[in-house]
């Protein structure tokens, strides 16, 4: 690995984590798969939802907007114990949530307390 390193200097910390991907690439390939997978699925499920559109997505995030309340939204996750991120206070992003795309199971119980959320948010 230090016949490959760069002409500036790397911390110790980054160094073990390219040395990590490298070992594990053959693992990681199959985890992104997995979060793009995942990610196409949740939101297919979003845009079924009426009054919520999804922005384009590459990332390991869906990014939706809801005609809800946003905070209120958000609220009634975390009363269900799923957390999502309220970034609707973000330029341009008006009533948007984002969720991280995680394991099937946690994806499972977002869209079930969203489904749950949804019926109790006006």
């Amino acid at each position: 690995f230090a016949a490959a390193k760069l002409p500036y200097n790397l911390n110790i910390f980054t160094m073990a984590a390219v040395e990590t991907a490298i070992e594990n690439a053959v693992t990681l390939k199959s985890r992104v798969e997995e979060i793009k997978r995942e990610r196409e699925r949740v939101a297919r499920r979003l845009r079924e939802y009426s009054g919520v559109s999804v922005y384009p997505t590459r990332a390991n995030f869906v990014l939706f907007e809801t005609e809800r309340e946003p905070r209120e939204l958000w609220k009634a996750m975390v009363a269900r114990s799923v957390l999502i991120r309220d970034v609707s206070g973000y330029p341009r992003l008006g009533k948007a949530l984002r969720v991280s795309i995680g394991r099937p199971e946690e994806n499972d119980a977002f869209l079930k307390a969203l489904e749950y959320a949804m019926t109790v948010v006006a």
